[in-house]
């Protein structure tokens, strides 16, 4: 799969934190994957979960200051479109539970429920397996494509 222009393609929390840990391994594949957007005039996309995910990380694992982790947050925020759970989006969610039975991906069959109420199919990530399963999710792994 290749980043196309006119899609809305929904960035997962691993694709953030790369972009911003320049000691990563994966740091140089996130900046690029994230210009790619940007070139391709494609619209990139985060959840609520991913902000609250992202400063979580970046606070409880690599020490950030709170004061940091909002600068970067409001950076992301000028960058990808916000979308947030609709009312609907938890019944789907229960749904997934239900067809996944996948105890350890709760959090991806959220984000992937609150994808699919705001018409987003496609989430750019490096953990693909997680969302393999998700009936309606295509999933584009930067790290599995040859350059």
């Amino acid at each position: 799969m290749q980043i196309t222009s006119n899609t809305r393609y929904l960035l997962d929390t691993n694709i953030l934190i790369y972009s911003v840990d320049s000691a990563s391994p994966f740091h140089t594949k996130a900046k690029e994957t994230i210009l790619q957007i940007k070139d391709k005039q494609a619209e990139g996309v985060v959840a609520q979960q991913n902000i609250l995910e992202f400063s979580h990380v970046l606070m409880r694992t690599y020490g950030i200051s709170p004061t940091e982790v909002v600068e970067d947050s409001k950076a992301i925020l000028e960058d990808f479109s916000l979308i947030t759970p609709l009312p609907s989006t938890l019944p789907l969610f229960l749904s997934f539970v239900e067809e996944t039975n996948k105890k350890n991906v709760v959090h991806d069959l959220y984000l992937a429920a609150t994808m699919l109420d705001n018409g987003i199919s496609t989430i750019i990530t490096a953990n693909e397996q997680d969302f393999l399963s998700i009936p309606g999710i295509s999933v584009y792994n930067p790290w599995a494509m040859k350059d």
